[in-house]
């Protein structure tokens, strides 16, 4: 080997062997964050819970008790349409609430039944809106006791 190849060969086993030509170590994973699933359909059920306690409610002229029931109606609402990618219909649901909620805030008992059943018409507009159209939503039977 002459001399030229000597020094050829030093000069790549150093720059090997250098800090800076090493191999990169890999970037450590990225940190997961947890999982969170929105539960829809739990949502589901306490709304329709409220949708029964809130016919109650109006029936017997109750109208502190509506005004928390159709609240916390909004209020699921509201949580659906920040949490799922159903938020345009659940926007337009809570729009559709206001005059249910006007009714009660003044009284009216003759625009309730009204009001009262364009918020089922929305709850099952929003239902077909988001694939679901077989959970029908039906105002309570006026005669029967719960």
């Amino acid at each position: 080997m002459s001399r030229y190849q000597a020094q050829i060969l030093l000069i790549v086993l150093c720059v090997s062997c250098s800090p800076e030509s090493s191999v990169p170590e890999p970037p450590p994973p990225p940190v997961k964050k947890p999982l969170t699933i929105f539960r829809t359909d739990s949502v589901m059920v306490e709304m329709g819970k409220r949708h029964t306690l809130l016919f109650d409610a109006l029936q017997r002229k109750d109208w502190k008790m509506s005004g928390e029931q159709l609240a916390r109606i909004q209020n699921s609402a509201q949580s659906i349409a920040s949490n799922t990618p159903l938020k345009p219909l659940a926007l337009e649901f809570i729009e559709q609430t206001r005059y249910l909620q006007r009714v009660i805030e003044t009284g009216k008992k003759h625009e309730s039944k009204k009001a009262f059943s364009q918020l089922t018409e929305g709850c099952n507009h929003c239902h077909v809106g988001a694939n679901m159209g077989f959970a029908v939503v039906r105002i309570p039977d006026e005669k029967t006791d719960n």
